[in-house]
């Protein structure tokens, strides 16, 4: 995803700010990082309240937004 979002920006960001899970911290995330320019990735801070507080209201706002979509059988779209 985030490779999909910095081809459509044409530009990557300097720095990506992300939690402290198993995903952002293995070697491969950050070597992608590197191949784009990007600085090691920031972490918020563990335990301080709000450090993490708009990607987290991001990700509740699209979870929401994707759990509101109706689904729509592959089969019938094959015939638009």
């Amino acid at each position: 995803m985030l490779g999909r979002a910095v081809a459509a920006a044409g530009k990557a960001p300097r720095h990506i700010v992300c939690d402290q899970g198993r995903q952002s911290r293995c070697d491969g995330f950050k070597r992608w990082c590197r191949r784009k320019g990007i600085k090691p990735p920031r972490y918020g801070a563990i335990g301080k309240h709000g450090s993490l507080a708009v990607i987290e209201r991001l990700i509740l706002t699209l979870k929401i937004l994707l759990r509101d979509l109706p689904l729509i059988p592959l089969n019938r779209c094959s015939s638009l």
